[in-house]
């Protein structure tokens, strides 16, 4: 009965389902979790630990760690650099 209305899409399964949706409403995968939980939660027990779990990205440390600590090495490198010029053509001013 619904396949006679125009743009509709039927589906064989959830996870075909999910798919679009998510394809639809640009969700990544925890953000439609969090969907699915939140339209069927009647019981909120720890809120932080909720929240930690479900809304916030685990940030990769140790990668954001070597990518500044790389980018503090180039700076120092260049600083060194710039200071032994500036060395080198005040020796060569007087």
């Amino acid at each position: 009965m619904l396949k006679q209305f125009p743009k509709t899409d039927m589906y064989d399964s959830f996870k075909e389902y999910a798919a679009r949706f998510s394809d639809l409403f640009g969700l990544k995968e925890k953000a439609l979790s969090l969907f699915n939980q939140t339209v069927g939660i009647k019981v909120l027990g720890d809120l932080t630990q909720f929240i930690r779990q479900q809304m916030l990205e685990e940030p990769d440390a140790e990668d954001q760690f070597k990518s500044l600590y790389d980018h503090y090495n180039d700076l120092l490198i260049s600083h060194k650099k710039i200071q032994r010029m500036k060395s080198s053509l005040n020796c060569w001013s007087r």
